[in-house]
């Protein structure tokens, strides 16, 4: 991905119904300095009216494989007795059938990427869910102070902008996709982004989705990647 072009302009020929020939030109500009994404924390303003109102704070980057590594909150797993961590990958149709699950205040899933693309996706099919997926980035809470003067990790979301990003970019493809083979395939590259950076890290990196082609595309293109 390296080898790829920050600027990126794509143009194609159409024909008019009274016969002219116009080009379309969409420029595509992409940037290698985003990072390994974004977290969003809240911060809880002064009471007004008896009313604690919570306010998002400034969007904090995460430079490096270390950085994002010290943010991440262990999981805890009942049928091993320790601790590891699990960092999952969300697909669009989690954000507009499941997001019950990624609210619940449990340990289970307690690390999660929300990559842009699904994102958007979420934006154009339902408002709602996209609201309620904005708060859940805001509630990104790394440390959560308990009065006691001690920090407890409880939830990690971090939004990755893979539209832009330059090393989760497609490559180049004469084969025809639809919309939203293009869209899965993106989230797949955001999983392998983050699989093949935390290589040896101890992190467990998982796509959840609950489109069974996706899933089966994704055991695919990691086999292929091991294999090579």
């Amino acid at each position: 991905m390296s080898s790829l072009s920050l600027w990126s302009p794509r143009s194609h020929y159409r024909q008019t119904r009274k016969g002219k020939i116009l080009q379309s030109t969409s420029e595509l500009y992409l940037r290698d300095d985003l990072g390994m994404g974004y977290t969003i924390p809240s911060q809880t303003s002064a009471k007004r009216n008896n009313v604690s109102i919570q306010i998002s704070g400034s969007a904090q980057k995460i430079n490096d494989v270390q950085d994002l590594i010290s943010l991440l909150v262990p999981t805890y797993c009942s049928s091993s007795r320790e601790d590891k961590i699990r960092l999952v990958i969300v697909d669009t149709n989690v954000l507009l059938h499941n997001l019950d699950v990624l609210e619940h205040s449990s340990c289970a899933i307690s690390n999660i990427v929300v990559p842009q693309t699904a994102l958007l996706e979420c934006r154009h099919r339902s408002f709602s869910a996209y609201n309620r997926t904005m708060d859940l980035i805001r509630s990104s809470v790394s440390k959560d102070s308990d009065g006691t003067g001690s920090s407890n990790n409880k939830r990690c979301v971090i939004f990755f902008p893979d539209c832009h990003h330059i090393a989760t970019q497609l490559p180049p493809s004469n084969e025809k996709k639809s919309v939203n083979d293009n869209n899965d395939a993106r989230i797949r590259q955001v999983a392998m982004f983050f699989g093949e950076s935390l290589v040896g890290s101890g992190v467990e990196v998982t796509l959840l989705t609950d489109d069974k082609n996706c899933r089966a595309l994704a055991l695919k293109e990691q086999m292929e990647t091991l294999e090579n």
